[in-house]
C-alpha cells in the first residue's frame, strides 16, 4: 500500500472517530422521543430512563453544552414535541459563538426559549459564580411556573464545567478560588489533580 493510500485511510479512520463522538451522533443514538398525545411525550435515554411528561426544561453546562442541547432540541422538533419545551439555560465558554455551527445551535435554542450565557475557561472568575446564580434562577423560575405539573429537566454536563461554574464553599470567596485556580494552572498539574483540589472548596 502506498504512503498516500495509508494517509487517506488514516484520515478516514480519524473522521469516523470524530463523527462518532459528535453531539449529534451521541444524542441520535441514545435519546428517543415518542409523541403520545399533542400535549405529552415519552422520553427515553439509552434504554434505561423513561419518563412521560407534558413539560420539558433544558439545562446545559460545559464547552459542548450548546451543541448537545441543540441536538436534543432537534430530536424534539422532529417528533413534534417542540411546544413542550418550557425554556432553560446553557452555560458555555466565552468566544465560542464565533464558530458557525455554534451560532446555528444557539439560534435554535434561543428560538425555543433557552438562554445561552458565557463564562470563563480555564480561568475561574466572577462570571463563574454568576453562572451558578443564573442556573439556580432558571431552575427556580421553571419550578415555580410549572408548579403542580411534573416537568422533566434534561441536564447536560460536558467538559469545562468546573471552571465555567463555581460556587465556593462557606468561608471561601470567588476571589480565593480565582487565585487558587491560577496557581494550579501555572503549576503544571494535570486536570485531575486540579479538579480534586477545586472540588474540595466548591459546593
Amino acid at each position: 500500500m502506498s504512503d498516500s493510500h495509508s494517509l487517506a485511510n488514516a484520515i478516514d479512520v480519524c473522521n469516523v472517530a470524530i463523527n462518532s463522538c459528535s453531539s449529534e451522533a451521541a444524542v441520535s443514538g441514545k435519546f428517543l422521543v415518542q409523541e403520545i398525545t399533542h400535549d405529552s411525550c415519552k422520553l427515553c435515554w439509552d434504554g434505561k430512563y423513561e419518563e412521560t411528561t407534558t413539560d420539558i426544561v433544558l439545562i446545559g453546562v460545559g464547552k459542548a453544552s450548546v451543541e448537545f442541547l441543540s441536538a436534543i432540541m432537534k430530536r424534539l422538533v422532529e417528533k413534534n414535541c417542540r411546544h413542550l419545551v418550557r425554556g432553560g439555560i446553557a452555560v458555555t465558554k466565552f468566544g465560542s459563538n464565533q464558530d458557525l455551527k455554534q451560532k446555528d445551535a444557539r439560534s435554535l435554542l434561543s428560538e425555543n426559549g433557552i438562554t445561552c450565557i458565557e463564562s470563563t475557561h480555564p480561568e475561574i472568575s466572577n462570571q463563574s459564580h454568576d453562572s451558578v446564580v443564573a442556573i439556580k434562577h432558571a431552575l427556580g423560575d421553571a419550578s415555580k411556573r410549572l408548579e403542580g405539573d411534573k416537568p422533566v429537566f434534561l441536564v447536560v454536563v460536558t467538559g469545562g464545567t468546573s471552571a465555567l461554574c463555581c460556587d465556593p464553599a462557606d468561608g471561601v470567596s470567588i476571589e480565593d478560588m480565582t487565585q487558587l485556580n491560577r496557581m494550579l494552572l501555572e503549576s503544571g498539574a494535570d486536570i485531575h489533580r486540579i479538579n480534586k483540589v477545586r472540588r474540595s472548596l466548591d459546593r
